[in-house]
């Protein structure tokens, strides 16, 4: 099962109910990227991965104005920026009033330990979905499927109004571990023969700080 913290990806698609996807693909979100490849692949009608998150937006707005069907763009909130273009001089309910749904990877995320480019775009990725007049959901390690099914409920009247919404994914909800099959080529092929001979694989969620280590979630793996 491939899982957003405790919400299933194949749910979460599910409950945003759209057919039509566009994103720049983000580790964060590799669950939900691999239900996508899964269901559409890579298929102009239904999921087009984009050169920039800019470029996905405009994408995306080409399709609800062909449709009149609501579509979603994925990214990490690195890519933010890059949609305050289309945002503005498009989608706005002051322009064309396109609504679109955008799943967001929260890198840099206060209080989480990460890499040094990605802090202070994590201090900012609400307060500039705020100033976008766009609405948001953070999905975290208390969040199930029923939390996000209300807030999609809550999101239907502000897209049926023009508008834009977002659902925002904390750093620690990946519950999926790959090896690195091209790097590491003996290792995966080792943990394929161990899950195979009935051998359980148990995954450990940690938080990383800048002196200590963390335990604080275990998942099984598949």
């Amino acid at each position: 099962m491939r899982v957003l913290f405790n919400v299933d990806a194949t749910v979460f698609l599910d409950i945003l109910a759209s057919d039509y996807f566009a994103g720049v693909p983000d580790s964060l979100l590799r669950p939900l990227v691999d239900c996508l490849m899964e269901r559409y692949g890579m298929d102009p009608m239904h999921h087009v991965i984009g050169a920039n998150e800019g470029n996905c937006a405009a994408i995306a707005a080409g399709y609800n104005m062909a449709t009149g069907r609501i579509p979603v763009v994925y990214m990490q909130n690195s890519g933010e920026g890059n949609i305050i273009n289309p945002l503005a001089s498009l989608l706005n309910e002051k322009v064309y009033a396109i609504p679109m749904i955008f799943v967001i990877g929260w890198r840099g995320e206060p209080g989480v330990h990460d890499e040094l480019q990605h802090i202070y775009q994590g201090e900012v990725t609400i307060k500039l979905l705020e100033d976008m007049g766009i609405a948001s959901f953070v999905i975290g390690a208390d969040t199930g499927d029923e939390e996000v099914k209300q807030a999609m409920v809550q999101f239907r009247g502000l897209l049926d109004a023009g508008k834009n919404a977002a659902f925002v994914i904390q750093m620690e909800g990946v519950d999926q571990v790959l090896p690195n099959i091209e790097t590491h080529p003996e290792f995966g092929t080792a943990l394929e023969e161990a899950k195979k001979a009935g051998v359980k694989v148990l995954f450990l969620g940690c938080r990383v700080e800048e002196d200590s280590l963390t335990i604080n979630r275990e998942f099984w793996g598949e």
